[in-house]
């Protein structure tokens, strides 16, 4: 797995530049591949990202959030992964997402952190509440780093 961010670019969206304050865009990638004996294969691709910022921009994975794992015991690997993306110039929350991938398929939590007793709202893939062990885990990591207790920001 290849998990990148690439900090603060200059944007070039509406409303920023030459006659207004500086905006800036901030974007995630992640890339897992399979390496087999006859090659190596790419399982999936993920970019996000925050764009035309005037203030405190971030886009990044969430420190020790990445997990491979093999909850259902079928010899498939799961990955799992969470990133915040946000702008803001003050202490509100920022978008949390979880992302949990069995092979190419994908199950996910969003909603945004908890910071000041503020916060803390999810939403669970209708797919995800259908396999017990992923379910289970998938909050479990939610909840872990839910809490924002320090604002990251380029």
């Amino acid at each position: 797995m290849i998990a990148t961010q690439t900090g603060a670019i200059p944007s070039r969206g509406p409303g920023c530049g030459a006659d207004a304050d500086p905006c800036y865009d901030a974007e995630v990638y992640a890339d897992h591949y399979r390496v087999r004996p006859g090659g190596v294969e790419l399982l999936w691709t993920l970019t996000d990202f925050e764009r035309n910022c005037p203030f405190d921009l971030y886009a990044g994975f969430v420190p020790d959030s990445l997990t491979i794992t093999d909850l259902d015991g079928d010899g498939i690997a799961e990955s799992t992964l969470l990133y915040k993306l946000a702008c803001r110039s003050d202490v509100s929350p920022a978008r949390l997402k979880l992302i949990l991938h069995e092979g190419k398929t994908k199950y996910a939590i969003r909603g945004t952190t908890r910071t000041y007793g503020v916060g803390g709202e999810k939403t669970v893939d209708p797919a995800l509440d259908r396999v017990a062990p992923f379910q289970r885990f998938a909050r479990e990591r939610w909840n872990r780093f839910v809490d924002e207790t320090e604002f990251q920001q380029f």
